[in-house]
């Protein structure tokens, strides 16, 4: 419960301080990157994790794939770069990692830039991300997996090179259940027209003379909707968590407890920060 309030706590200077800074973006065939080049840092990243079939798993030693390297390539000088890593306790940690994608090295050469990198922990980096990573790439062993991932900057603390380090992560990822799906029928609604006759039986007269009477077909204002069955559609449940992690060695072990469940946050009352 505590996450619900830091996140809100959070998000506020974050909001502030990203007024004045100068965001591009970098959208390729893997992920799209929201980037500030005054944090020298990524602000968001979006990406889908191909769903992973045994059959074409390659081995990145194999003939099929190039070993990855792990030199860092700088395609945008508005990023970071090694000098922002040097003698810290921060890693050179991948957004997008390499184990969500199965691909020839052009696209790996896409993941290893430093527009794909953020200063993280060490510590972060080696166990509770690389916890929620292998559970995402579980996940893609049987569906197509939506992460997004956002940089919070509750303060502007900066590496010897520049960068200022993000205070936090939070780490989200959406992917659609069919075995929890909901069917529903589809109806074609028609709209008929109403007809009726109009019928003239003249006068009292005429009608005991003739025992006739002329009748004309009209049409209705009025309409009447029918609706028809006509397919069955399958709508699949929407399972999406978020979690909210300090950049900060890990004081807990289990992914599940920085688990942020935004559901709650209507029970608490948030109090704004003076400024």
């Amino acid at each position: 419960m505590k996450a619900i309030y830091t996140l809100i706590i959070l998000l506020i200077p974050f909001i502030g301080f990203t007024q004045q800074v100068d965001i591009f973006t970098i959208n390729n065939d893997i992920f799209k990157i929201h980037y500030s080049s005054k944090f020298q840092q990524p602000l968001n990243i979006t990406y889908d994790v191909p769903r992973i079939h045994p059959e074409k798993i390659v081995d990145s030693s194999a003939n099929t794939s190039e070993q990855f390297k792990d030199y860092i390539t700088q395609s945008d000088k508005r990023t970071s770069n090694n000098e922002d890593y040097k003698n810290n306790i921060y890693d050179k940690a991948h957004l997008a990692p390499k184990s969500h994608f199965y691909s020839k090295s052009e696209k790996f050469k896409l993941i290893n830039d430093y527009s794909n990198i953020v200063l993280m922990h060490k510590d972060l980096n080696n166990s509770i991300w690389k916890k929620l990573e292998n559970e995402v790439k579980k996940l893609s062993k049987m569906y197509d997996v939506t992460v997004t991932i956002e940089m919070i900057f509750s303060n502007q603390d900066t590496t010897k090179g520049g960068a200022t380090i993000p205070s936090d992560f939070i780490y989200s990822y959406e992917y659609n259940d069919l075995t929890k799906s909901e069917v529903v029928e589809e109806v074609e609604k028609v709209v008929e027209t109403v007809y009726f006759y109009e019928v003239d039986y003249g006068s009292d007269e005429e009608f005991e003379e003739s025992g006739f009477a002329s009748a004309k077909l009209r049409v209705s204002d009025s309409t009447v909707v029918t609706s028809y069955p006509k397919n069955l559609i399958i709508k699949p449940s929407i399972i999406t968590k978020s979690y909210i992690i300090p950049n900060t060695k890990p004081t807990k072990k289990k992914i599940s407890d920085y688990e942020l469940y935004i559901g709650q946050l209507e029970f608490k009352e948030i109090k704004p920060i003076n400024k």
